[in-house]
C-alpha cells in the first residue's frame, strides 16, 4: 500500500522527469511546434494541473 507521501514523491519525480526530457529534447529541435515536444508539453501540463488540483484539495480538507 502506498502512502500519500509516496504518491506525492512519485508525482514530483514524474514532473521532474518530464521537465528534464523536455529540456533535453528542446536542444535537438528547430521549432517548438515539433509534435513530440508538444506532446511532452501536454503531458507536463496535465501532471502539473493534477498536482495543483490535489494540493488545492488539501487546503480545503
Amino acid at each position: 500500500m502506498t502512502s500519500k507521501k509516496d504518491t506525492n514523491i512519485q508525482e514530483h519525480e514524474e514532473i521532474y522527469s518530464l521537465q528534464q526530457l523536455m529540456y533535453e529534447y528542446s536542444k535537438t529541435i528547430d521549432t517548438y511546434s515539433d509534435p513530440t515536444f508538444v506532446r511532452i508539453s501536454q503531458l507536463l501540463d496535465k501532471k502539473l494541473n493534477q498536482l495543483q488540483k490535489h494540493n488545492g484539495q488539501k487546503c480545503f480538507d
